[in-house]
């Protein structure tokens, strides 16, 4: 079906550059991103691996979701 491999594409397409923006984040930032998202870790472990304060950690998450955010409204149609 052409619809079905349509919306693949474009999902891929969209995989793909939300992995471009993560990729932008600053390496630090990227470091607490992948730590909450990729691996479901909450806060306070990332906090206590990174040895930073839990309230940095939520800081960190907030500015890569803005980043993140920003880089798509820049990079997609």
């Amino acid at each position: 079906n052409e619809l079905a491999v349509n919306i693949f594409v474009e999902s891929k397409e969209y995989h793909d550059v939300i992995q471009q923006a993560i990729e932008h984040l600053t390496p630090h930032r990227r470091t607490v991103y992948l730590l909450s998202r990729a691996e479901d870790k909450p806060r306070k472990e990332i906090a206590s691996l990174l040895h930073i304060s839990p309230n940095t950690v939520r800081n960190q998450l907030a500015k890569a979701i803005e980043n993140i955010v920003a880089y798509l409204k820049n990079n997609t149609v």
